[in-house]
């Protein structure tokens, strides 16, 4: 009788032990993994550091623009930037032009090793569709070619994404 009170007791409570440690592994946050990825010169890039991806917004004058970052060790780096007269909102940056205040479109910017790649100023190719915006954190797609400093290699990234915090 005393073993079989025993063996109901020792039930119950690996039963409930059980049943409570579930459910404190079900109201946990989830984890969120921020990344940005690409095809650079049909490559698959993957930036998924989480202390090197982030992103702000920054304002001066006329100029509105929104950067994104991250990078692969102390080799490979990428800035995406944003720019308009009006503050950075969902929807599609394309191209790169001065006005007389501001410049409006998208600037891409890549470093592998010792090679700094840039939006062509004179004939800029480049597209960022943001899709999420949040205070928190920026979601979208982006595609370019760049060239390098001394305008003599390009560098085309297609299939871009990201999903980066933001810092302000």
């Amino acid at each position: 009788m005393i073993m079989r009170k025993f063996i109901r007791i020792l039930l119950l409570l690996i039963v409930s032990t059980a049943f409570f440690s579930c459910n404190d592994k079900d109201e946990k946050e989830p984890v969120v993994e921020y990344f940005i990825r690409a095809t650079v010169n049909g490559e698959a890039v993957y930036f998924s550091d989480q202390n090197t991806l982030w992103s702000n917004a920054l304002h001066y004058e006329e100029q509105h623009e929104f950067n994104i970052y991250g990078s692969i060790g102390e080799i490979i780096g990428i800035t995406i930037q944003m720019l308009d007269n009006q503050p950075i909102a969902p929807g599609i940056y394309s191209g790169l032009a001065e006005t007389d205040t501001h410049f409006e479109g998208v600037r891409i910017i890549y470093t592998d090793d010792l090679n700094n790649y840039i939006t062509d100023a004179n004939e800029p190719n480049g597209m960022v569709e943001i899709t999420e915006l949040t205070q928190t954190e920026i979601r979208g797609t982006f595609s370019g070619v760049l060239v390098n400093l001394n305008k003599t290699q390009h560098l085309t990234i297609t299939n871009g994404q990201f999903f980066v915090r933001r810092e302000n």
